[in-house]
């Protein structure tokens, strides 16, 4: 008896060991330990080209082209420090459903080229899932890694990722232990090719619970209501809007350091309507997974009052910086046609944000080229 259990330990620690191997393998092969890759943090995509099927999202017969650059930017341009417009933002600014040429980015290039005769290069680095806390881990590691790297504005479009970011602890604000437990936590999480892989695991889980993944929605098909399920939207909200507000401003700041003008842009949801000036949200058990704000019930409405903190917060910001201020989500209406989702535009949304902002730019005394 004494002999087969020393044989059953030695077999679980023979299979622990190569279990651990295997990990230290992969490590290895696909981390960031012995060859230092400074594109690596956070999952940045690069040096890609894939060739997508939308047509579960909206009508298309044609495959998309969603491709990368080495540096982890979409769109064309020169050279880095020809870049006029920079912009950043979620999977709304990413847009990995849209082809090359009928992005945002791509219509507003093309309409400063018809209409003003000017060749403005915007580029995209949008990231899909990447709220204004990514962006702050990512500013330094990433864009100030790209030689030549300065262009005249960034444009952030951002605001729906933070309203669904779970936040803890601000890593600006720890000291002592603790702080040397976020260095440390920081570089495995720069280094580690299967920390990375969980990351991008749990926040494709976490979209999925919030129905923020990439999904067609019979928007003719919903329920709508007028009452929201709570009132302390507000109260509820705040540390989420506090949160928000410290990581804009310390976008502003590197954007200032880095000799560019923001460009601050609220962000629309289309979890609810406003028709002759009421507001009509999809009720509760119309989303899939019956969306939730730590753990209360939300219906559309409540959403609309979300939003609405979430885009006064940013042009609170932006006028207090002397930014440049957009407010989208109150001057654009959308119709279904535009978004397959509730949050992702199609082809005719994106020429519409596009068009859109080609006018506001092109008629703000701040904006010159």
């Amino acid at each position: 008896m004494g002999r087969f259990a020393l044989k059953y330990f030695i077999n679980i620690w023979l299979s622990l060991a190569a279990v651990f191997l295997s990990l230290v393998l992969l490590e290895v092969i696909f981390g960031n330990w012995i060859i230092p890759d400074r594109f690596y943090p956070l999952g940045v995509l690069r040096n890609m080209a894939l060739h997508l099927d939308a047509s579960h999202l909206y009508p298309t017969s044609q495959k998309i082209l969603y491709r990368r650059d080495r540096y982890g930017l979409r769109g064309a341009y020169p050279q880095t420090d020809h870049i006029d417009i920079l912009t950043l933002g979620g999977s709304t600014t990413d847009q990995r459903f849209i082809s090359e040429g009928e992005t945002w980015q791509d219509v507003l290039h093309a309409n400063f080229k018809r209409c003003s005769g000017q060749t403005v290069w915007v580029v995209n680095a949008g990231s899909d899932g990447l709220s204004t806390r990514g962006y702050v881990a990512n500013f330094d590691p990433w864009l100030r890694q790209i030689p030549g790297l300065k262009p005249r504005y960034v444009l952030l479009y951002v605001g729906i990722n933070d309203l669904h970011a779970y936040y803890s602890s601000d890593p600006e604000n720890l000291s002592g232990f603790r702080f040397y437990v976020n260095q440390l936590k920081c570089a495995i999480h720069r280094k580690s090719a299967l920390v990375n892989l969980y990351f991008q695991y749990r926040g494709t889980y976490r979209a999925q619970l919030l129905s923020l993944r990439h999904s067609k929605i019979q928007f003719e098909k919903l329920h709508w209501t007028t009452r929201p399920l709570i009132k302390n939207h507000q109260s509820l909200l705040m540390p989420t809007l506090e949160a928000y507000q410290k990581n804009l401003l310390i976008l502003i700041r590197r954007c200032h350091e880095m000799g560019s003008m923001p460009i601050l842009v609220t962000q629309p949801l289309f979890y609810y309507k406003i028709q002759n000036g009421v507001v009509y949200g999809v009720v509760h058990e119309d989303f899939s997974n019956n969306a939730e704000f730590l753990d209360t019930p939300l219906n559309g409405v409540d959403y609309f009052y979300f939003m609405k903190l979430i885009n006064q917060r940013t042009l609170e910001l932006c006028h207090e910086t002397n930014a440049i201020c957009i407010d989208l989500e109150n001057e654009l209406p959308f119709e279904t046609s535009g978004h397959y989702d509730w949050t992702h535009y199609t082809p005719q949304g994106a020429q519409k944000i596009g068009d859109y902002l080609y006018v506001k730019l092109s008629q703000n005394p701040k904006f010159n080229l």
